[in-house]
């Protein structure tokens, strides 16, 4: 117990500086982004988004969660899980693709066709990293992991900023995505040992999404919940009115979803090794709530406070149209935690 409670101490400052690294690389290009592209390019990006978010949670499926907690998995699981993903993001990357006119004729944006086909890729290229996230979860290798998207995030950060300067607008962040999710894939698979065999088997297939189906419906409502808004604000308004209602989601769910996600994805795999001990999961998931409300309830009430003269530095003049947007979003977010 010793041995795994330091495992996941390493795991959490690794994570913790993954992403404390990548929200200060994140804020200084955000500044620069949003001085050089216009509210309406990121209104576009965040409806293209929400789309892919969607197709990502039957990507998934609830799988990584089954192969990490289920302590007798082998490569039989990691290849059938691997070729379930793999064919289930080439699909739905199809469906956007076929069906990106229909999209762009629904926002009354044309070029909205071309950005979907391009932003879809994601989809094919995150389907091909799961499993090998999940090898890196059950070592708590959170170094490793770290690491890559340290790496991935410097260097996808940079090429948005070459791009924009040089004047190529919204492709500047469709490049920023595109090129995460490629550095991601190539490092993932470089540096992971395991490699899928020709092995597929629907009996294991049906074991995992028995579990993993739990999880599967919470994303579906989760991801709903959260987003109903923006495809709702990008029709009856318009995408720079989404453009600002995005910043605003951004900057409060980088605390949320940020120390929300260290200590869930470090304490996931510790708490699955005790998933027998009643006692000692039940402690553990306690202590973990706890933690986050306190941290992130903190976090979220000194931004409230300060958003007024953060804004505008963060966004210049745009930022000023931004600041009651953000306060109210952040509110209500707040009270509902």
């Amino acid at each position: 117990m010793k041995g795994l409670k330091q495992k996941a101490l390493n795991g959490a400052k690794w994570s913790l500086l993954e992403k404390v690294i990548n929200i200060g690389f994140e804020f200084a290009v955000g500044i620069v982004l949003a001085r050089l592209l216009m509210p309406t390019d990121f209104g576009t990006v965040a409806i293209i988004s929400v789309i892919i978010s969607f197709s990502l949670i039957f990507v998934n499926s609830g799988f990584s969660q089954s192969l990490v907690r289920d302590p007798e998995v082998g490569n039989k699981d990691f290849s059938t899980i691997f070729f379930f993903n793999l064919a289930v993001g080439i699909l739905f990357y199809g469906f956007i693709f076929f069906l990106s006119p229909s999209i762009a004729s629904f926002y009354e944006n044309n070029e909205l066709t071309l950005y979907v086909k391009v932003l879809g890729l994601s989809i094919f290229f995150s389907s091909l990293t799961l499993v090998q996230r999940v090898n890196l979860t059950r070592e708590m290798n959170f170094k490793l992991m770290s690491k890559i998207g340290i790496a991935s995030s410097l260097s996808s950060g940079i090429l948005a900023l070459g791009m924009a300067f040089s004047g190529f607008g919204i492709w500047s962040l469709i490049a920023k995505t595109i090129s995460r999710e490629i550095i991601q894939t190539s490092l993932f698979w470089f540096n992971n040992k395991w490699k899928p065999s020709s092995v597929f088997e629907s009996t294991i297939l049906m074991k995992h999404f028995k579990y993993g189906s739990n999880f599967l419906l919470s994303a579906i409502i989760g991801q709903f919940y959260n987003n109903i808004l923006a495809l709702t604000i990008g029709k009856i308004y318009n995408l720079q009115t989404l453009g600002y209602y995005n910043r605003a989601q951004l900057f409060s769910n980088t605390i949320s979803e940020n120390v929300g996600g260290v200590m869930t994805s470090v304490s996931f795999p510790a708490l699955a090794k005790v998933q027998n001990d009643r006692e000692k999961f039940v402690n553990g998931v306690s202590l973990l709530l706890r933690q986050a409300f306190y941290v992130i309830g903190i976090l979220m009430i000194l931004v409230f406070f300060s958003a007024k003269a953060f804004i505008p530095f963060y966004l210049g003049v745009n930022g000023k149209k931004l600041v009651n947007i953000y306060n109210i979003y952040l509110l209500l977010v707040f009270l509902v935690c």
